[in-house]
């Protein structure tokens, strides 16, 4: 049964090899974009003025699984979900559509200076990324959250957004690999990337750092 199951994981980090290592997932998503979504193009993004007023944004979003014309998942243009939500009365996506919206807005409110951490300080966010987590638990699955860092009391932490929190941020990680972890969950890793606002590919792990 291990052993199985041992050949069932290598067989899936191969297949997660090439889906975020050689660029599969995020360059399906870009052509996506340029393709299906271009009618949202017009769509003038919401500016959130505190990052109460962003966790309530997002923890509204309602949830829609990609359908099968998508080729199992991927990742919407920010005008094309909030387009969504416009047209249908709620934001629409799945995790990585809500991420990569949460992107965009945690990068306009760090530089409009309306980013706040927990005690009300302003954060100003130094990296940004779209982190991507397939993993192995009962089944195969994966979760795709924002996350950024940032500067506090001279020492450099992370934080991330993910749709299981009802939009609300997860604050002061000591380093990526602690979100990855949060993210995992006791579940096995597959490995990991991160790409950047453009969903350029950054960084790709094929596990955790021990």
């Amino acid at each position: 049964m291990q052993k199985k199951l041992g050949l069932k994981i290598k067989i899936l980090k191969v297949l997660v090899w090439f889906a975020l290592r050689c660029r599969l997932y995020y360059l399906w998503s870009r052509f996506y974009q340029c393709a299906f979504e271009s009618k949202w193009d017009s769509v003038v993004l919401p500016q959130p003025l505190s990052t109460t007023e962003f966790e309530n944004l997002i923890g509204s979003f309602g949830w829609r699984e990609d359908t099968w014309y998508m080729l199992g998942d991927v990742i919407s243009s920010p005008k094309a979900i909030y387009g969504r939500w416009l047209e249908k009365g709620a934001p629409q996506g799945d995790c990585d559509d809500h991420s990569y919206f949460a992107m965009h807005m945690i990068r306009s409110m760090s530089e409009r200076g309306v980013l706040t951490g927990t005690t009300g300080i302003k954060i100003k966010v130094r990296d940004l990324f779209l982190l991507s987590v397939p993993f192995y638990g009962h089944n195969v699955g994966g979760h795709n959250v924002c996350v950024f860092n940032y500067r506090l009391n001279d020492f450099i932490r992370w934080a991330y957004v993910s749709n299981w929190y009802d939009g609300k941020i997860q604050w002061g990680y000591e380093n990526l690999e602690s979100i990855v972890k949060s993210v995992l969950r006791e579940r096995i890793s597959l490995g990991w990337a991160i790409a950047d606002k453009n969903l350029r590919l950054v960084r790709y792990e094929s596990g955790i750092a021990s």
